[in-house]
């Protein structure tokens, strides 16, 4: 606990040393930009995908000593969703933040999938390390983000939420009922308004989508009014030209603003072997070293000049005679 405490306290520091806005006094003081659209006022933010157990069984112990560790680092911007061990991580934090100033930090999470207790539920398929009881039910209109924001608002124990997501509305989520264009224009009809409406209520400060996929966003922007977007899994050091190069032109003209999920890719970046929650590391380019070998994920050369880190991946066989090749997208 005193190393994991250690690395948040450094975190922190790192991002008031960058001139975290809104770092001190209440977090809800924070105003939209030039367009009047709502702006996270923190540059840090924990996430609860691992207290969601969604790669191990992480006690209730741990957890909860875990968000009392960021929050005493200075952390004051969470942001989580009903997906996450289904249910289990809004209950986690909510057991935490309902004690606090609602006032001094900021919450966001998903909508657009219904939890459901069900003695038949499929949440082991979902979740192997969850003990939860909820099935998912996929549901994009207005009336479905109005009841998932209550039912967030009740696992969380508090009055209100800040920045609400519409989640995983994307082309690599397998588990939409149908193909994720579909499910796209069920909520430019439904939760896109539905959203703009709670916005202009007051129930929320701010919306978007939350997707590890670029085309949803892009799509976005040309259909809706969004504030803020979650782009997970799509800015890091080693997956950043796109976003570079399309997205963040594209949002700037519209004047919203990022939340950078999964920056490390899911931990691969870090050291783990998953790669964006997936088990296969990326391509490798003609200018990539390849793969090392386990247990060494990643090493770290240096020399006066640079630092050089050598990541896996996976080399594109090379075409055979008379074939073409395909490239995995």
């Amino acid at each position: 606990m005193a190393a994991a405490t250690g690395f948040l306290a450094e975190a922190a520091a790192a991002a008031d040393t960058a001139d975290m806005a809104g770092s001190t006094g209440s977090a809800q003081t924070s105003s939209g930009n030039s367009k009047g659209h709502y702006k996270p006022p923190f540059k840090f933010a924990m996430g609860a995908v691992p207290l969601g157990n969604e790669f191990e069984v992480v006690t209730d112990k741990d957890a909860y000593a875990t968000i009392e560790a960021a929050w005493n680092a200075g952390v004051r911007y969470y942001d989580m969703a009903p997906w996450y061990g289904l249910g289990l991580a809004e209950r986690r934090y909510g057991n935490f933040l309902h004690n606090k100033n609602r006032s001094e930090y900021v919450l966001s999470t998903k909508v657009g999938k219904l939890l459901k207790a069900s003695k038949t539920a499929k949440n082991k398929e979902y979740f192997p390390f969850s003990p939860s009881p909820n099935d998912v039910i996929y549901d994009y209109t207005a009336s479905g983000v109005r009841r998932s924001i209550e039912d967030s608002l009740q696992r969380l124990g508090i009055d209100s939420i800040d920045i609400a997501f519409v989640h995983d509305i994307s082309s690599d989520n397998k588990y939409l009922p149908t193909p994720w264009q579909e499910q796209f224009e069920i909520a430019r009809k439904g939760a896109f308004p539905e959203l703009t409406r709670m916005r202009e209520e007051g129930l929320i400060k701010g919306w978007g989508i939350g997707v590890n996929t670029p085309e949803p966003i892009m799509r976005l922007l040309e259909v809706a009014d969004p504030d803020v977007c979650l782009l997970a899994s799509q800015y890091s050091l080693i997956d950043h030209k796109n976003a570079l190069n399309q997205v963040f032109p594209a949002a700037r003209a519209k004047n919203v603003s990022f939340v950078i999920g999964s920056a490390l890719n899911a931990g691969f970046i870090s050291g783990s072997p998953r790669y964006n929650y997936g088990n296969e590391p990326p391509l490798c380019n003609s200018l990539q070293p390849p793969m090392l070998p386990l247990p060494w994920w990643w090493a770290a050369k240096a020399n006066n000049k640079s630092l050089r880190i050598t990541l896996p991946c996976r080399r594109r066989s090379p075409p055979s005679s008379g074939r073409i090749s395909k490239r995995r997208i």
